[in-house]
């Protein structure tokens, strides 16, 4: 670079960067050497009349503001995604009561579509939403399982095969298991309604 106003510029520069590090102040100046190479002494006072007084370039870079621009930059729009819509209050609000009730007004299936809308909803973690599934299920083979293994021992006790006042026939065992979770159901529900998200 032959153009004494082009080094007298980047010189003047070096020493408005004396106080940064090495490899800031290299890569500042080779930006800008390259900028003013091969420019005639016109095109040179026009190039650093854009590029600002080296005073300028040092103290954008120590306040680290913005990258230097050695050309105007035309910012476009940024287009994204569509924000994701908040979920309706009432979707929660739905599935916790159908969880609680759904399983008195519309037998299983009630409570069935109360978990599908949960499992829907962004109103409660996964973890919530998998004990909320598995606990009346869960309650129910454990009521199932107590009844057969009473029956299984009243069997071998009495003349009759079932001696036990607590459990008074198989039938009644299995009807145990498919509405003593109910209340489960509604406890849970409930708690669906408590710890749901707000917005």
């Amino acid at each position: 670079m032959t153009d004494s106003a082009a080094m007298t510029y980047l010189l003047a520069l070096s020493d408005a960067l004396a106080g940064e590090s090495s490899q800031v102040r290299g890569d500042i100046i080779a930006g800008v050497r390259e900028e003013l190479e091969g420019l005639d002494a016109e095109q040179t006072a026009a190039k650093i009349a854009e590029l600002g007084t080296p005073a300028f370039i040092a103290a954008s870079a120590r306040d680290e503001q913005q990258p230097l621009r050695v050309e105007p930059i035309v910012e476009a729009p940024v287009v994204g995604a569509p924000l994701p819509t908040a979920e309706p209050r009432w979707v929660s609000l739905l599935g916790a009561v159908l969880v609680m009730v759904g399983g008195l007004v519309v037998p299983f299936v009630g409570w069935i579509v109360g978990i599908v809308i949960i499992w829907i909803s962004t109103a409660w973690t996964r973890r919530q939403k998998i004990l909320v599934t598995i606990l009346p299920p869960a309650f129910a083979v454990l009521l199932l399982g107590i009844a057969s293994f009473v029956a299984m021992w009243g069997d071998g006790v009495g003349e009759n095969g079932w001696n036990t006042p607590l459990v008074p026939a198989l039938f009644d065992s299995i009807w145990t298991g498919v509405f003593a979770p109910i209340p489960v159901a509604f406890g849970t529900g409930l708690w669906l309604l408590v710890t749901a998200k707000k917005d």
